[in-house]
């Protein structure tokens, strides 16, 4: 019962992808953003409306950069260090505001516990179709 598998897969993966995060608003404009540690992703809202995702930033004082080739490591073993290229991905002029992504621990549980539930019960169910 393939079909069973596969709707029950797909409900799983929407379910716990989509309420598990949120996007909380950086009470700061963006260029006083103190990003430490810095976040996994931001998103970036452009005076025009206009919505950016970046995954792993580096804020720089005029502009939001991402790493674009091969790290390098400088120095000897005590002192190592690494320095990455980064490309401009957008100018701190150009945004209105910044978002940063946060995992929900409670809704993942309250949609975890229930969807595990499901599952295990029409995984008990299907073996006995037969």
């Amino acid at each position: 019962m393939f079909p069973r598998r596969a709707a029950i897969f797909v409900l799983f993966t929407t379910f716990v992808t989509t309420g598990c995060f949120r996007w909380d608003p950086v009470p700061v404009s963006p260029r006083e953003y103190d990003a430490s540690p810095t976040p996994e992703v931001v998103r970036v809202v452009k005076h025009d409306g206009s919505r950016v995702v970046i995954s792993a930033p580096r804020f720089d004082p005029d502009s939001i950069r991402v790493i674009s080739g091969a790290c390098q490591a400088v120095g000897d073993r005590r002192n190592r260090r690494y320095t990455c290229p980064t490309t401009a991905v957008v100018a701190l002029d150009d945004v209105e505001a910044l978002e940063v992504k946060k995992f929900r621990g409670w809704t993942a549980f309250v949609v975890l516990v229930p969807l595990v539930a499901a599952l295990a019960w029409a995984a008990a169910f299907e073996s006995w179709s037969y």
